[in-house]
């Protein structure tokens, strides 16, 4: 898998019904300019998956409490999905 990971999570949402929002193509173009890939996440699967270096892209309190958690056990980059949208130009 390549790496950096951009993990979406949002919540309330499955991966799939966040493929459809306006901020995947935002989240393809982070991972693309960074060579990296573009994942939903779900902690009992993903969890493990994740390095330093990876991003969490997250919507609403809960999603923000696991990137927290993770970013205590890695160094990633945390952003909300607004965040991201300023970020990165599609």
């Amino acid at each position: 898998m390549a790496h950096p990971i951009v993990f979406l999570k949002a919540d309330g949402y499955r991966s799939d019904d966040i493929k459809s929002m306006i901020v995947y193509p935002f989240a393809t173009a982070l991972a693309l300019k960074r060579r990296g890939c573009v994942q939903g996440f779900n902690k009992i699967v993903d969890s493990p998956k994740v390095r330093d270096g990876d991003i969490f892209v997250y919507a609403g309190n809960d999603s923000l409490k696991e990137a927290k958690t993770l970013q205590d056990m890695f160094d990633i980059e945390i952003l909300s999905y607004k965040e991201l949208r300023e970020k990165v130009e599609v």
